[in-house]
């Protein structure tokens, strides 16, 4: 004799076969209100199971996200240190030529 478990497993494996719950109910010999609440856990578990591999989805997502990111931050802090260095580079130039204008022209920059 089944099991109310192998019972619920038919009933949900005929459910997504495509049989009618009243058919069923009158194979299992069980109440029409059981297997449509056999069929209300295969629908509970099937969105339970699209909502995790939603969630997954969208934690693939957010990593990729979150990696395109550091890549931008990374590239963005090469740069700044580059443009650092190009306005180190230009205030050297300005005091050398300050120097050189000073040393020819006493009144400057008085």
């Amino acid at each position: 004799m089944n099991t109310k478990e192998d019972e619920r497993l038919l009933a949900q494996s005929l459910l997504a076969k495509g049989m009618k719950p009243k058919d069923i109910a009158d194979q299992l010999h069980v109440h029409i209100s059981t297997i449509y609440n056999w069929k209300k856990e295969i629908t509970v578990k099937n969105e339970n199971r699209k909502l995790s591999n939603d969630f997954a989805s969208k934690n693939d997502k957010e990593t990729k996200i979150e990696s395109k990111n550091d890549k931008h931050m990374m590239n963005l802090q090469q740069e700044n240190q580059a443009l650092k260095q190009k306005v180190r580079d230009l205030e050297n130039i300005i005091a050398d030529l300050a120097i050189k204008l000073k040393r020819e022209n006493k009144e400057w920059l008085k």
